[in-house]
């Protein structure tokens, strides 16, 4: 199976990407599998990945409590607090565009801390629901 996707992480250095040889020919490689049809460069700053703290936090606190106050499934409620509150793009399948949620599991440690810190705001406005800070856990 070919991916559709290519990552590269690289420092920038006099305003432009400073890329080894290998990381030229990774890149030269996916822009020749992509020959002819659209494509989508998506550059950002690096950061660390959401921490093992982040993560135990948003399953065992905001997540369990929205569970236990709304009665939906935690599996299902992670599903419905990304499609609420993590951004949505269209991705080209079969000849149709079709929408698509973000990953928890690609988000930085401040974009994890921005998603959680929206859902701690959502439950205490519109659930009537005080969920303590990582740092009150």
């Amino acid at each position: 199976m070919i991916s559709d996707q290519c990552s590269v992480s690289a420092t920038v250095k006099d305003g432009s990407l400073d890329l080894s040889e290998w990381q030229r020919d990774k890149v030269a490689a996916f822009f020749r599998r992509l020959e002819g049809k659209n494509a989508q460069m998506t550059l950002r700053k690096e950061g660390k990945p959401r921490s093992l703290n982040q993560n135990r936090y948003y399953h065992g606190v905001l997540v369990s409590m929205i569970s236990d106050e709304t009665g939906h499934d935690p599996e299902e409620l992670h599903e419905i607090l990304k499609a609420k509150f993590l951004p949505h793009q269209f991705v080209p399948f079969g000849g149709e565009m079709v929408e698509v949620v973000a990953s928890t599991t690609r988000l930085t440690t401040d974009e994890f801390g921005q998603y959680m810190e929206r859902i701690r705001a959502f439950a205490a406005t519109e659930l009537n629901l005080n969920i303590p800070s990582p740092n009150e856990f």
